[in-house]
């Protein structure tokens, strides 16, 4: 009962710093070919939960996943899904304990990049003793470490702020179904990959993830006709009218 589902695990909308609507950031996700997306505004879990309603109340049986990018000094994690909001004010542990606290993993998002005393205390430690479940991007360490059996679980995203999400990245999991507790499953039992469209080595995560990926390249015509059955599953029920008019507009931030 287990397949292959394509998604990002780190988008923004209007609700944050993003230029789109929740609802448009789902739907461009679905143009792009996705089976899920992971809508994570700094801070807040407002707009998340806005399409994640929306597009449930309107038929459309595609999961937009509630998760927030956790944004604080020492470093930004997302964690999804979530029911309810975690404060940015904690410390970095009581974070973490935080989002497992509803169920949800927690990633470090672009290690390195905002995170300077953080990533000197764990960067060379492949997230050991972090109580953190996924790594976000490709790290300059990952041939040796997966030599050396401490690869940690690695997730693709593009972290877009518009509603074009090009081919940068993407995190492959293998679930029962896309739909957000099983996302959250797989990243768990490291069943994920992330799949880097920029570089040679496109597949990056386990041996047996990788020989899934690779085997259904080579199913091709078979993964399309999957493809187009889970879109008409999507859209059999959807109300595309109601969703339009019930989405709120972009939200228009007030001048600095």
């Amino acid at each position: 009962n287990m397949n292959l589902y394509s998604g990002d695990v780190h988008v923004h909308s209007g609700y944050s710093d993003g230029s789109s609507t929740p609802v448009g950031m789902a739907f461009a996700a679905m143009y792009c070919g996705m089976d899920f997306v992971v809508l994570t505004d700094h801070n807040t879990v407002d707009g998340a939960q806005v399409a994640s309603r929306l597009f449930r109340d309107c038929g459309f049986e595609f999961p937009v996943v509630v998760g927030e990018e956790v944004t604080m000094s020492w470093a930004h994690l997302n964690a999804y899904p979530l029911r309810e909001v975690i404060p940015a004010n904690l410390p970095p542990y009581a974070t973490i304990r935080a989002a497992h606290a509803q169920g949800a993993v927690i990633q470090w998002n672009h290690p390195g990049g905002y995170d300077r005393d953080w990533y000197l205390a764990h960067g060379d430690q492949a997230m050991r003793d972090t109580g953190l479940d996924a790594w976000e991007h490709p790290m300059p360490q990952y041939n040796q470490w997966k030599k050396e059996g401490r690869l940690p679980t690695l997730v693709g995203s593009t972290d877009t702020h518009g509603a074009t999400y090009g081919e940068s990245e993407r995190t492959l999991i293998l679930a029962p179904s896309p739909a957000a507790e099983d996302v959250a499953e797989a990243v768990r039992r490291k069943a994920v990959l992330l799949v880097n469209c920029t570089d040679r080595q496109v597949f990056l995560g386990t041996d047996d993830m990788i020989a899934r990926a690779v085997a259904a390249l080579a199913d091709g015509p078979a993964q399309m006709e999957r493809r187009a059955a889970r879109i008409k599953a999507a859209l059999a029920k959807a109300d595309i009218p109601a969703l339009l008019r019930r989405s709120p507009a972009a939200v228009v931030k007030p001048a600095d």
